[in-house]
């Protein structure tokens, strides 16, 4: 079943397009990465979904509900994390989660939100004082109270840490395990690619595809990249190698040999090539290509 839908969704502002017929489906229980460089029109997509602003043209639903003329009861099910979060400066910790509880009507303890994103300690300091990555926690806290059906993150990993960002990717997971749909736009490449099940491309306001990591990586003309692991003689095993059709390339480091070919490879014939009395195979294993490669090669270098 689809969480989250839009069918041509536009939005212009003063004749600039910064959402360009986008047609997206996220499906529930999943973690669709919204990857896009700054400007892409990623924000502006989201509050979109969120019926902070209103479209242009097209359509968008979250649970079935339209985003335009039910947001109500689209922010009922949602709970969001801005791109930017502006605090109350004077209220603490403590207090800004009181306040999301008591309008979600919910009966949680503020406590356990803030221990679970590692604000236990300062539940009681007011918010002015949080650095910018503390903040960004609370808002974390504020967005998962009532535990809803569908969780909106834009940029949710800026202005976090090292152990902040294990500990969001930690939650993530958590959140997809309880059933929730989740939806993180980011240029992080890396973090999305931790923690997505799918993912979707967009480049100056334009989907430009979308899919699982692995479907995304198929549609792409890239080489075919392999590691090899040897128990010794590497150099004799790069010279057999290369009687195998479609091999483009072979890099030796010790007793370890990256190809990389054209055509897909199996595993049986480079064992047939390759081992002897003398050399055994120790690994044979695909290479993915990292989410930043595929990244470059939908939207561009220099993007």
């Amino acid at each position: 079943m689809t969480a989250i839908r839009t069918s041509n969704l536009t939005k212009r502002y003063e004749g600039v397009t910064v959402v360009d017929n986008v047609s997206l489906s996220v499906k529930e229980n999943t973690v669709y990465g919204l990857l896009g460089p700054n400007g892409a029109g990623k924000s502006t997509l989201l509050n979109i979904l969120l019926g902070l602003v209103q479209p242009s043209g097209g359509e968008a639903t979250v649970h079935g509900f339209d985003t335009r003329t039910e947001s109500l009861s689209v922010r009922e099910r949602v709970g969001a994390l801005p791109d930017r979060f502006d605090v109350f400066p004077r209220l603490t910790g403590k207090r800004h989660l009181e306040y999301v509880i008591d309008v979600r009507g919910d009966e949680s303890e503020p406590s356990s939100h803030l221990e679970r994103v590692g604000l236990g300690d300062a539940a009681d300091d007011v918010a002015e004082n949080y650095s910018r990555g503390m903040q960004q926690r609370l808002a974390l806290a504020m967005a998962l109270v009532g535990e809803p059906e569908v969780l909106i993150f834009d940029e949710p990993f800026s202005g976090l840490d090292p152990d902040g960002a294990r500990m969001l990717r930690k939650i993530i997971s958590e959140e997809a395990d309880r059933g929730a749909t989740i939806l993180v736009s980011s240029h992080l490449l890396d973090h999305v690619e931790r923690v997505s099940t799918h993912v979707g491309v967009l480049s100056e306001g334009r989907l430009i595809d979308e899919g699982t990591p692995d479907e995304l990586r198929s549609r792409l003309d890239s080489p075919h990249r392999y590691e090899l692991r040897v128990s010794s003689n590497a150099g004799a095993v790069h010279d057999r190698l290369r009687s195998i059709a479609n091999i483009s390339r072979i890099d030796v480091s010790g007793n370890e040999l990256t190809i990389a070919a054209t055509e897909p490879i199996e595993a049986e014939l480079v064992f047939k090539t390759v081992e002897d009395d003398d050399i055994r195979i120790d690994s044979f294993t695909p290479i993915q290509p990292p989410m930043e490669e595929l990244f470059n090669a939908y939207v561009g270098d220099n993007s």
